[in-house]
């Protein structure tokens, strides 16, 4: 509801009660992350790590805000980490598509690029229409500088996107490679 200082409140709150909660951390991160206050959103990850030193998803999103803020080595250092436990994941859940998109972006930001678009391609492969994992197919092909397949795979997502992700595409940082593309404007401009 975009009502982030109410947020706030209702995480430290959730921390109080249980510093230990996992959840409470994670999603103060993402709040914190989509409200631009990227050193929280670091700061709640790296604590969300040390909760779940497993979980792939916060190692993502933590990869991310350290490239956002100028940490490129330690967005490196978590990408290797994140791949690792996605690796693990795959074995034991290979239906699981979202993983597999996170993965090919880790993979994206340690250079290893051809294995980055085999993952893409799994994902694809494991669910052609679901709408998160043709977002992230769309950022990893944006990383990737495919520009063309960014916008195909952004056209195939737009009519199963929810609102909340349609704004969220305005601001995020994986599709900076696409900001210039006069076709990715357009696209924004008919969400």
């Amino acid at each position: 509801l975009g009502r982030y200082p109410e947020a706030v409140v209702e995480f430290e709150r959730a921390i109080a009660i249980d510093p230990n909660l996992f959840e409470a951390h994670r999603f103060y991160a993402f709040a914190a992350r989509e409200a631009g206050d990227l050193q929280t959103a670091i700061r709640m990850n790296e604590r969300a790590i040390e909760i779940d030193p497993e979980d792939h998803r916060v190692r993502s999103e933590l990869m991310q805000c350290y490239a956002d803020v100028g940490r490129i080595e330690e967005s490196r250092e978590i990408a290797r980490s994140a791949v690792e436990r996605i690796e693990r994941l795959r074995v034991r859940h290979p239906e699981l598509s979202i993983p597999v998109t996170m993965g090919a972006g880790a993979l994206i930001r340690l250079g290893e690029l051809s294995r980055a678009r085999e993952w893409v391609a799994d994902a694809l492969m494991i669910a052609p229409d679901d709408p998160v994992t043709l977002y992230n197919v769309a950022c990893n092909y944006a990383a990737l500088g495919d520009v063309d397949r960014a916008m195909e795979v952004l056209e195939h997502w737009r009519p199963r996107a929810n609102q909340k992700t349609k704004e969220w595409i305005r601001s995020d940082s994986d599709f900076n490679p696409l900001r210039s593309d006069p076709r990715f404007q357009k696209f924004l401009d008919n969400l």
